[in-house]
């Protein structure tokens, strides 16, 4: 269910954050003493059960894309992308906050009336609502208090990533690094600026993914996670 409303919501961040985490996850040894947590961000903890039930949405979304068994190797690496992956996003919410950065309660309804697996007849349906997260085993305010989170962790990344441009003179520097000529420039310019801002956009945000896990407070508990240090 999360799955879809990441989907529904085009929350496209997940497949350019495991570009940049695997690289910079680094274990801080076998730290012990917290037998509840997967990991803390400036002491704010990252759960057992939420490292869990990522990485069964995780394990599901990828059996869906592949009829092979995902071997052992393959599942060691999910369950360090998972957790690389909620640790950032908790680094992220956080520093959201600091900026004051929040998503509305409007938005929070908006986001979640709209999605198609809530409605009967295009109409949202509160019985059908209730029924699916019963089903999931979640109440209306956790769901709601994670659509919150990501809605925030989303404002944030679009404000980050907004930053990137691609001037004029930067195109027909790279056209003619590549082509030798401006011969065609004009018919090519918008997909070159599509890969310019895309190469931007991946730098800048591998960028604050290494600020982030510099000035941040993290703790990593492998062990819980079923890794080993």
């Amino acid at each position: 269910m999360f799955e879809t409303l990441r989907k529904q919501m085009k929350y496209i961040i997940w497949a350019i954050t495991l570009l940049f985490v695997s690289g910079l996850f680094v274990w801080y040894g076998q730290i012990t003493g917290d037998h509840n947590n997967v990991a803390r961000v400036n002491r704010t903890p990252v759960t057992i059960n939420d490292f869990n039930d990522a990485y069964t949405r995780e394990l599901m979304r990828r059996r869906e894309e592949r009829e092979e068994e995902i071997s052992d190797m393959e599942r060691n690496r999910i369950r360090e992308e998972v957790l690389s992956s909620l640790v950032y996003q908790q680094a992220k919410y956080q520093q959201a906050l600091q900026m004051g950065i929040s998503a509305t309660e409007e938005e929070v309804i908006s986001a979640v009336t709209s999605l198609p697996q809530f409605q009967r007849e295009g109409q949202f349906d509160m019985e059908i609502y209730r029924h699916a997260l019963r089903s999931s085993g979640y109440t209306p305010s956790e769901f709601e208090k994670t659509v919150k989170k990501d809605l925030t962790v989303r404002k944030l990344e679009r404000l980050i990533l907004s930053s990137s441009r691609a001037t004029i003179n930067e195109m027909k520097m790279k056209y003619l690094s590549e082509h030798g000529s401006l011969d065609d420039f004009e018919e090519n310019k918008s997909e070159l600026r599509t890969r310019i801002m895309q190469d931007k956009r991946n730098s800048l945000y591998g960028n604050w993914m290494q600020s982030l896990y510099r000035n941040y407070d993290i703790e990593i508990f492998p062990e819980n996670a079923g890794l080993q240090s």
